[in-house]
């Protein structure tokens, strides 16, 4: 009487918005999907970042965006080249000056290799103007 009855006599059919239910609360189908796919990015983003390689991820994708921008910026007289953004800074500039400076920004590049971090090398040398 209240119900639509199929050919099997299952009970189950076609609501008013066009969804198939058997007695279901009325919720589509798209929100528990929707729900069960942001779960997964959760627990897929967690696990790449317990794992380090979101991490890496982002240091080589920040490397990438430097040296597209270093080498698509003009170079002589139209804007400052990247390799020299480092320059303006007083405090790098006092660093380079003297020897212990030197030294420590020796160092520094000496660890990021040791540590294979090609990627923050990659965009603090030309940064700091560490590059030739």
């Amino acid at each position: 009487m209240g119900s639509v009855g199929t050919a099997n006599g299952s009970g189950v059919g076609v609501a008013s918005g066009g969804a198939v239910g058997g007695g279901q609360s009325g919720v589509p189908r798209q929100a528990g999907v929707d729900s069960e796919v942001v779960n997964l990015k959760n627990v897929v983003g967690q696990v790449l970042q317990r794992r380090g390689v979101l991490g890496k991820l982002k240091a080589q994708l920040r490397a990438s965006v430097f040296s597209v921008i270093q080498d698509t910026l003009p170079s002589e007289g139209q804007a400052t080249p990247l390799g020299q953004l480092g320059s303006t800074s007083p405090v790098l500039a006092e660093l380079k000056e003297g020897h212990e400076g030197r030294l420590a920004l020796s160092l520094v590049t000496e660890l990021l290799q040791m540590c294979r971090l090609g990627c923050t090398l990659a965009v603090l040398a030309p940064e700091a103007g560490l590059v030739s």
